[in-house]
This record gives structure tokens, C-alpha cells and sequence, in this order.
């Protein structure tokens, strides 16, 4: 506290109604301001420092110390702390509530607002990828995975033989091969060929709009040979999306995902030849197991956590794309020349017995179930049979084509390469050579081995073009169409779910 300096009074009255208004350090109680009463009015009071004052006896006044105190104190403490950047009032300056006084440096703020603002950035895209679960990338890696380690399993149960090494090392120049391939892309006689594909597919679509208008502009035909004419240029128009879809997939070039899955494959045939070459000890199988169903469990996670439809539409089409790739591309979509051969008439249905071509001169016999007593359209069905050699015939598939009809579907069901009507190997009596169906498989798929074909595929398109001829039919709705099988046929009616998106129900 500075030095007291002198207070000339006024009036000996006067300063001391200012001091009891003021308070007195010294009192022993505080003083409460009266409810009611006069109030004094404020007297001017002269202060001058002591240098002035006249220090003599005939000049001198009566002189006191004191300390000049405010009635009321406010305390200012800012939020926050910091250096003063601008002040906006000066010392004595008279303010009132919600003036500003000064402003702080806001450099370190800032930075820190803006570290506060990145961290806050990054916890929302972690909360938006653990709300939208895996991706489906995630499910195809855990997959691949899945599948090395049962390949590695295997290799380690029956131990590094040299001709499994030798098998796993033609493995890795076979996939080493197929990443050189999809990094070229398609060379251009195939990227022709699909543009060609693409005009002659336009062409067929408009053939068939030309010939369906022809019947049903006069209004002279029947009804249904206008739906037959329209169901036609359906099958067309599909023929044209997938001769077009082929044609840009080839001319854009292998994406990433394709080059990534091809390189993983490398990776994984690597891994498979190191293995061969290295013996096995029995902690290494059991090592291996525990492997595989640590993969089995990953793959059922992200399965699990695929919660949303965009995410399942997702992983369909990327096992719809897998499934497309081992198949390989779908060869040119041929007239079918249907015709019947006979027809048979039960108490609900009837049965036409129909020859098509799924290739040029590779006929596909079949049944054709048709309800009666309903109202046309109805949903139309496939139907694959499984390895029996009686093909359609055999009772079991007889029994879901008829179970079918009877509760108003139309239903297809198609002999298999080497079953029922359509069999390879026969004696001369025209019984099968082989004795079964697998075996026939087996025989015919070897022969198309050698000459880089796939049997699967064959059998494949022989159901795509079961489906054209069935949509072709104007009792068929080609909004409501599904397929099914048993056995072999279940595996078939998977695969043909995944590789003909007409299909809008399977049941394997």
C-alpha cells in the first residue's frame, strides 16, 4: 500500500459521516446499510500529495491518514489464459457489463482448435467404418485366406513329396501365367470378336421386334402369340446387356480387385511350393488345423457383420464376379430351334417333351410341365437334375416338376450332358458304357481339359439357355422366375443363380 496522504477536512462533521459511509478497517462488526432513512449526499473531499502540503504553525489545517477504498470490487478472470493482445478501455475508464476490456492472443488457440477438430475428424470416419462393418474386400481376403490354409493343411497331412512338389511348382507358373495374361488385358482379336458379338446380338433383337411387330400390328393374331413375340425380344434385349457388358469389361482392361485377386493367387501358389518343399512334423499339422478354423471363424465374422443391403448387394456381385471368372466368358447365344416332340395329358397338367439347342447341333432334351385351369402368366421354374443316368426320368425328379405344376408353376427340367437321353457312351443296345453319370462327366470333361475347356461351363449354359427357351414361352412370367435341383442339380442351380441375374429365386 502507498504512503497515507494527508486529507484536509472540510468540516470535522463531514469526514466523519465519510468514514462511517465508507467503513473502518478496524470494526469489530460489519455495518449494514439502514432499510430506510436519509441518504448523504457525496462531498468533495481534496487530495494533494505531502510535497504540498505547508508544513507551519500559522498556516497549517488538521491533517489525517486513511486509504481511499472503492464501495464495490469486481474481480475479472478470463475463461481461459493467455497473453493480452489489444486493450480495449483505459485505466479510470468508466464501463458497464458485456463491455469488452481486451482480447488474448488466439494463436495457440487456434492450433489447438485445429488439433481438437482433426482428432474429432477421425473418431467420426472410425465410428462411420465400424457402423458400415467390413468391407467387402475384407470378406474375399478372409476367404483367400480361408482357402490357403486348408491348401497348406493338406500339404502338411500328406508331407513334401516330390511330386508334390513338383505339382505345387506347376501351380505357380500356372498362376504366374494367368497374372502375366490379366495384366496384358484382352488382346484386341477378343475385344473384336466381343464388338462383333455385340452388332450380331443388336441385330437378332432387331429381327425380333421387326418379326413381333409384324404379327401384332394388324391386331389379326391371338393374344398369345403377341406375348410369344414379346417374350422373344425380351431374350434379345438380354442377350444384347451381356454382349455389351463382355465387350466393355474387355476394352476397359482388368480392374484392380482382378489384378489383386491374380497376384494373391501368385502369393499363395509361392507359399505352397515353399511348404512342398519342407518335410512335415506332426506339431506342423496340428499347427495347420488350428489354422484353418481360426480362417473358417474370420470368414464367418465378416460375414456376420455385412448389416446392411448395400453391403450384402456388394458381396453378391463380388462372388458373382468369382464365379463369372472361373466360368469364363459365355459363348455366342446361337438360335435355340425348339421343338416339341409330343405331348403328354395328365389331370392337372400336361407334359411337352422339347428339344433345343443350347450350341449350334448340341441338342438339350427336356419336359416342359404346364398347369391347366390357370390364368396365364404364370412363374416359371428350372429345374436341374442331380447325376442319376436316367436324367429327367428318374422318379425323384419327376416328382418336384409334377409337385410344382400342380401349385401353378411352369417347370423346365433338362437332361444333363451324359444322363438320361443325352448320353455319350453307349453300347449297342444303347445303354451307358460307363454306368454313370459322374462317370460320364468325369470322360467328358478330361477330352475338353486338353483342349482348354471347362465342362462346369457347359453344363452352365446348357441351364442359361433352359432359361431363354422358358421365358420364350408366353405362359411364363418373366418377372417371377426361379430355379432349383437336388445333388448335382443343387450345386448346378447355385452356380446358374450366380452367373444368369433373370433368376430371381434359387433354391440349391
Amino acid at each position: 500500500m502507498s504512503s497515507p496522504k494527508p486529507i484536509t477536512a472540510v468540516g470535522l462533521s463531514l469526514l466523519a459521516a465519510l468514514i462511517l459511509a465508507t467503513g473502518c478497517a478496524e470494526s469489530s462488526a460489519p455495518v449494514k446499510a439502514a432499510s430506510a432513512g436519509p441518504t448523504l449526499a457525496p462531498t468533495a473531499v481534496l487530495i494533494q500529495p505531502r510535497s504540498q502540503a505547508v508544513d507551519t504553525m500559522e498556516n497549517s489545517r488538521p491533517a489525517y491518514s486513511g486509504s481511499v477504498r472503492a464501495v464495490n470490487q469486481v474481480e475479472i478472470a478470463p475463461k481461459t489464459s493467455g497473453r493480452i493482445a489489444k486493450m480495449y478501455v483505459d485505466a479510470g475508464s468508466i464501463v458497464k457489463a458485456g463491455d469488452t476490456l481486451f482480447e488474448l492472443e488466439r494463436t495457440t488457440q487456434e492450433a489447438q482448435l485445429a488439433q481438437a477438430q482433426a482428432v474429432l475428424a477421425g473418431a467420426r470416419a472410425r465410428l462411420r467404418s465400424l457402423e458400415a462393418g467390413p468391407r467387402v474386400e475384407m470378406v474375399a481376403e478372409a476367404e483367400a485366406n480361408l482357402e490357403a490354409t486348408r491348401q497348406r493343411l493338406a500339404l502338411v497331412e500328406r508331407g513334401g513329396r516330390p511330386e508334390q512338389v513338383a505339382q505345387a511348382e506347376a501351380v505357380l507358373r500356372s498362376a504366374q501365367a494367368r497374372l502375366a495374361e490379366v495384366r496384358r488385358g484382352a488382346p484386341p482379336a477378343e475385344i473384336q470378336q466381343a464388338k462383333l458379338a455385340l452388332d450380331q446380338a443388336k441385330n437378332a433383337r432387331w429381327a425380333a421386334q421387326i418379326q413381333r411387330d409384324g404379327l401384332c400390328g394388324n391386331g389379326q393374331v391371338p393374344e398369345f402369340q403377341c406375348r410369344a413375340g414379346d417374350a422373344q425380344v425380351a431374350v434379345t434385349q438380354t442377350a444384347v446387356e451381356q454382349a455389351e457388358a463382355r465387350y466393355l469389361e474387355l476394352k476397359a482392361g482388368p480392374t484392380a480387385e482382378q489384378v489383386a485377386q491374380v497376384e494373391a493367387a501368385v502369393q499363395a501358389a509361392q507359399a505352397q511350393v515353399a511348404l512342398a518343399r519342407t518335410p512335415s512334423l506332426p506339431e506342423e499339422a496340428g499347427q495347420a488345423r488350428a489354422a484353418v478354423r481360426a480362417a473358417e471363424a474370420q470368414i464367418l465374422k465378416a460375414q456376420s457383420a455385412l448389416s446392411t443391403k448395400a453391403q450384402a448387394e456388394a458381396y453378391v456381385q463380388s462372388v458373382r464376379r468369382k464365379i463369372r471368372e472361373s466360368f469364363g466368358p459365355d459363348p455366342e447365344r446361337t438360335p435355340l430351334n425348339p421343338r416339341i416332340t409330343g405331348v403328354v395329358d395328365r389331370d392337372a397338367y400336361k407334359i411337352e417333351k422339347v428339344i433345343f439347342d443350347s450350341r449350334p447341333n448340341f441338342p438339350v432334351t427336356a419336359n416342359l410341365y404346364v398347369p391347366k385351369g390357370r390364368k396365364f402368366p404364370l412363374p416359371g421354374v428350372v429345374g436341374s437334375c442331380g447325376h442319376s443316368v436316367n436324367g429327367k426320368a428318374a422318379d425323384t425328379y419327376q416328382a418336384f416338376a409334377q409337385g410344382l405344376a400342380r401349385l401353378g408353376y411352369v417347370v423346365l427340367i433338362f437332361d444333363p450332358i451324359g444322363q438320361g437321353e443325352r448320353l455319350q457312351w453307349v453300347d449297342a443296345a444303347l445303354k451307358p458304357r460307363l454306368g454313370s453319370g459322374t462317370r460320364e462327366h468325369i470322360y467328358f470333361g478330361n477330352q475338353q481339359f486338353l483342349v482348354g475347356e471347362f465342362f462346369g461351363s457347359w453344363r452352365a449354359w446348357d441351364g442359361i439357355r433352359a432359361l431363354d427357351y422358358l421365358l420364350s414361352r408366353p405362359e411364363v412370367d418373366a418377372q417371377r422366375i426361379g430355379c432349383t435341383g437336388n445333388s448335382g442339380g443343387g450345386t448346378h442351380t447355385a452356380y446358374l443363380a450366380a452367373l444368369d441375374d433373370r433368376i430371381q429365386v434359387a433354391a440349391p
